[in-house]
């Protein structure tokens, strides 16, 4: 928490931005400040107005920043981070919300009005921050699900770096046969170069990156979903480990390394039954779901 903290003055100034007069539209919402660059994924996403996606991604900031305030031991200033974000996922579900739809349009225009086609990235944030739980289905069957699926969707699509936290939703919502599946389809062409590209697709005469370091979240995405080996405490003191056995799939070998040692798992699958170890350092608590498979704990 040491950067954290020799940080704090530039994080305060940062936020401090957020609350100032060229930052807010007159309804409270975040709104495009033509004085900069505003980055939202290499993406057709709208960047102009008032932009859900900003909107979105500056309410999971606050919620981070709160974490590392409670943290550093700083609960007065978590708890007013907490319901400044509280109050501003409120306007953004008042706002930018159609509950005839279930989903989030992804932008105001000059009239403060919806517009535009709802896309991946704001139905996956609204998912982070468990909007609308009500409508969370909505937003799966109608968007990311089909999104993973390679079917065609109207509004703006996630680019192969943003794909990082659509991934990571489905994996936590339990479609990892999706993510899976969506990892083959658009990574596997890429073994081809022994690279990761800067998109879904790439061509040595058109140009582009064909090695992208951003595009390389698969292999973390994989380890943690059919590894199923998650932190889940300060310098790894605790792991939550829940394979995934994916179709298709029928030997995982895995090694993480932590500061107390090595953490290793390996779950081969024969004759219809799955049996693995679990290789774990001395001072690492462990919760283990092994679901349907016989996965031996060993010290």
């Amino acid at each position: 928490i040491s950067l954290f903290k020799r940080m704090l003055p530039r994080v305060k100034e940062t936020l401090a931005y957020y609350d100032s007069k060229p930052a807010r539209a007159e309804n409270g919402l975040l709104k495009y400040d033509n004085r900069f660059w505003l980055f939202e994924d290499w993406s057709n996403l709208p960047k102009e107005t008032v932009p859900t996606f900003l909107n979105l991604w500056y309410c999971i900031g606050l919620r981070k920043v709160a974490e590392l305030y409670r943290a550093a031991g700083k609960e007065l200033d978590a708890e007013k981070l907490s319901e400044k974000a509280a109050k501003m996922e409120a306007l953004i579900c008042e706002k930018l919300f159609d509950a005839s739809t279930g989903l989030f349009w992804p932008s105001l225009d000059a009239e403060m009005k919806p517009a535009g086609e709802p896309s991946v990235h704001d139905q996956t944030m609204a998912l982070m921050l468990n909007l609308k739980p009500e409508a969370q289905k909505a937003m799966l069957d109608k968007v990311i699900l089909p999104f993973l699926r390679g079917e065609e969707i109207k509004g703006a699509k996630a680019s192969a770096f943003w794909a990082a936290y659509v991934i990571a939703e489905a994996v936590r919502l339990g479609y990892g046969e999706e993510a899976i599946a969506f990892i083959k389809r658009n990574w596997e062409p890429m073994t081809s170069t022994g690279t990761t590209w800067e998109d879904y697709k790439w061509d040595e005469r058109s140009g582009g990156s064909c090695c992208h370091a951003w595009t390389a979240h698969p292999s973390s995405s994989l380890v943690n979903l059919l590894a199923g080996i998650n932190q889940a405490d300060v310098a790894w003191s605790k792991i939550e480990v829940k394979p995934f056995y994916a179709q298709g799939i029928d030997h995982v070998k895995t090694l993480v390394p932590s500061p107390k040692g090595a953490i290793e798992i390996e779950w081969p699958r024969a004759n219809g039954s799955i049996k693995g170890t679990l290789k774990v350092p001395q001072g690492v608590e462990v919760k283990l779901d092994a679901g349907q498979a016989e996965i031996t704990v060993v010290r």
